[in-house]
């Protein structure tokens, strides 16, 4: 009997290929939001740090200058955390778009493998009625040459 051969196979390793391919790409944005947001955290860690230090040295003298650099450290600290939320945003909008990617991909690869199953189970069932067609063969086949030869045996 001949092998199972699935004619889409190729098709179906390239799809899940692809879907590898994404999966991959996926944990690497994952993992990029994951550390724009420990980024955010130290950031916001420092701003916490940053003003608990200024509300002390404001107890004691205080110049122009320091007040105005103190001014500016907190608005660069304030815009880099607004930056990192846009980045983080942005980044989840790429995961979004990757998930759905992902879900197409894994929607193509599965109605694929639900084809070769079906194909699959249809080859088995056409091998068994083959396979119980050449037993019933042999059997009736016997059974004529038994029969037969009874005959004959008699006849002699």
């Amino acid at each position: 009997m001949k092998r199972f051969r699935f004619r889409l196979q190729t098709l179906l390793d390239i799809k899940i290929r692809t879907e590898d391919r994404i999966k991959r790409k996926l944990a690497e944005e994952n993992s990029r939001v994951m550390a724009a947001a420990r980024n955010m955290v130290e950031l916001q860690e420092q701003l916490k740090q940053f003003q608990m230090d200024e509300k002390r040295q404001r107890l004691k003298s205080v110049t122009a200058g320091a007040l105005r650099a103190s001014i500016n450290y907190r608005f660069k600290l304030q815009a880099d955390i607004a930056g990192k939320n846009k980045q983080i945003l942005d980044l989840k909008q790429s995961v979004q778009s990757m998930v759905r990617m992902l879900l197409e991909a894994k929607k193509e690869t599965k109605s694929l493998e639900i084809l070769r199953d079906k194909k699959l189970a249809e080859w088995k069932h056409d091998n068994k009625l083959r396979e119980q067609e050449f037993t019933d063969d042999v059997s009736q086949k016997g059974f004529i040459n038994k029969t037969r030869t009874a005959a004959q045996d008699i006849a002699a």
